[in-house]
């Protein structure tokens, strides 16, 4: 399986998924989820603690949200909405999970980890979450680009040269737009949603409980078992 994420500026992107070797499932739909969650992962990943990062778990974690990008309704939440989100989700998982006295200490902890600098947040704001690039016909190789293989999984990245500017920016919305692109694919199909959403979640809160694996197949399998993809 093949993916290139081709961005031809920061106001179009296009997306190929190659699914000819039926690999890893026969299911093309299966393979998206894994496909997704793999690369989701991975971006995480690779952003680090960059506040990029974090609104991208923010997202990732909101129901709503994710919903409305699969719809390719494509009005983002503020930065400190989705860092807010983000927090929400945990603390209720730590609620849930390990009673209230934990969750207060998790509140505490989270606080910290989700802080952010007034002038990066505008800058996010303006930058990344204001300039949502449209999805466009594939029309060669873009300027910059994500090429993702499996097997084995990799990620290769064009474009960014050795300082890697700007590489947030497409990093974050090589993921939005993948969630538009799939969304595109199965619109009305209620079950894939329910099943992306899931993943989507799964993904956030590997993040903000900094469970994200060097292994990130291993994590994506472990994902959509979770959520009754066998």
């Amino acid at each position: 399986m093949r993916m290139q994420i081709d961005f031809y500026s920061k106001d179009e992107l296009a997306i190929q998924i190659d699914f000819s070797d039926r690999y890893p499932f026969p299911e093309n739909e299966t393979s998206e989820l894994f496909l997704f969650t793999c690369y989701a992962l991975r971006q995480l990943s690779n952003l680090g603690n960059h506040l990029t990062a974090k609104t991208l778990a923010g997202l990732l974690v909101s129901n709503d949200s994710i919903r409305n990008l699969l719809q390719d309704r494509i009005e983002l939440p503020s930065g400190e909405d989705l860092l807010l989100r983000l927090k929400l989700h945990a603390v209720s998982i730590v609620t849930q999970t390990q009673g209230d006295e934990e969750a207060i200490k998790v509140s505490s902890a989270l606080d910290q980890q989700l802080s952010y600098n007034d002038e990066i947040m505008r800058l996010l704001e303006d930058e990344i979450l204001a300039r949502i690039p449209s999805l466009v016909a594939y029309r060669g190789k873009g300027k910059k680009s994500f090429e993702v293989f499996i097997p084995p999984f990799v990620v290769n990245q064009r474009g960014f040269g050795i300082l890697g500017l700007d590489v947030n920016h497409h990093a974050f919305h090589s993921v939005v737009g993948l969630i538009r692109f799939l969304g595109r694919k199965h619109i009305g199909d209620n079950n894939y949603s329910n099943y992306f959403v899931e993943v989507a979640q799964y993904c956030g809160t590997a993040y903000v409980f900094q469970q994200i694996p060097a292994d990130q197949v291993a994590m994506a399998n472990a994902i959509l078992k979770r959520v009754g993809i066998s």
